[in-house]
């Protein structure tokens, strides 16, 4: 989903897809972590007084941030994360299989509008500003690489149109879908004292992200004739890939301890030529709120599950502190 926000053709796209690559970079994604790491400690601060918190709420907002902040977006980051999920669903619901629905078309139409107008609001991103300069986290780091470079980078500036769109339906959605489960299981496999361990944190996040598969199923197009577990393909046929079973997340539980070997793990980011750029900030985001929520070693008290949302995840996932 990522991918497509960054195969567009043109000097603007080209331009668009630098500054992204420098956003989702190490100093961009150091950046974003100045934002959502006060946005979590006060977020989770009621599980300091025996309340729950709904991770899928702390899920929405702190992706509509990374978002606004990654475009140079002032729009609220829990409308933008509404706005996402809602134009990822209309759009699923538009292409499922068989008759065409115009009204299902018509809808998705209006929700990606609704999405754009939404990231075009002008204003300094929801935390305000982390540098001295205008714009985007994106173009601010790629001006920052420019700079180290002795070279020139363009003015910073917001992110406008499709692409910006599909970005935030990727980012939102894949995290909405994620981080509750990536946690849910944590709390249910008893890995709070990996989460815990400042050394296995980050190999415990990787672990989660390979077993959730935020997009578990991916659509593909085989390039030439060949065959695929023994089956026979050609060229054009359209391809399912099972994420999760790439990942062998069907056979082999986390463990930051044990982890899979990086390239194995990292297949569920895609590879290639569509290998998804946010790997990197999925991974630190999720180490944090793990880092985060480890003191209180929480349990899931109530979970419902969403059956609307274009991915598989819940729509409530409420934890509290173990006692």
């Amino acid at each position: 989903m990522y991918y497509a926000a960054l195969s567009q053709e043109g000097g603007g796209h080209r331009a668009g897809r630098r500054d992204l690559a420098a956003g989702l970079g190490a100093a961009g994604v150091e950046e974003l972590r100045a934002r959502w790491q006060p946005l979590l400690a006060a977020r989770l601060a009621p599980l300091a007084a025996g309340r729950e918190v709904d991770l899928v709420e702390l899920a929405r907002e702190l992706s509509g941030t990374v978002v606004c902040a990654l475009l140079g977006s002032g729009a609220d980051p829990c409308e933008v994360a509404r706005a996402a999920a809602e134009a990822a669903a209309a759009s699923v619901r538009s292409h499922l299989p068989g008759p065409r629905r115009p009204r299902a078309e018509a809808a998705a139409v209006r929700a990606a509008a609704r999405l754009r107008d939404l990231l075009a609001t002008p204003g300094a991103p929801a935390g305000g500003p982390v540098g001295p300069q205008d714009g985007s986290v994106a173009s601010r780091a790629r001006a920052g690489e420019a700079a180290e470079n002795g070279g020139a980078a363009d003015r910073p500036g917001p992110a406008d149109g499709a692409p910006a769109a599909m970005l935030a339906v990727a980012a939102v959605n894949t995290t909405v879908a994620a981080l509750p489960r990536a946690v849910a299981w944590c709390a249910d496999a008893g890995l709070w004292d990996q989460a815990t361990d400042e050394a296995l944190r980050p190999a415990l996040a990787a672990e989660l992200l390979r077993v959730t598969a935020a997009s578990p199923l991916l659509p593909r197009v085989a390039a030439a004739d060949g065959t695929v577990g023994g089956c026979p393909v050609r060229g054009g046929d359209r391809l399912l890939l099972v994420a999760r079973h790439a990942a062998d997340a069907h056979r082999r539980d986390p463990d930051a301890r044990r982890p899979a070997e990086p390239a194995l793990s990292r297949l569920v980011f895609g590879v290639g030529a569509h290998a998804c750029p946010g790997a990197r900030l999925a991974s630190v985001q999720l180490a944090d709120v793990l880092a985060a929520l480890a003191p209180y070693r929480p349990v899931v008290t109530r979970a419902r599950v969403d059956r609307g949302a274009a991915l598989p995840g819940w729509r409530t996932l409420c934890v509290r502190a173990a006692s």
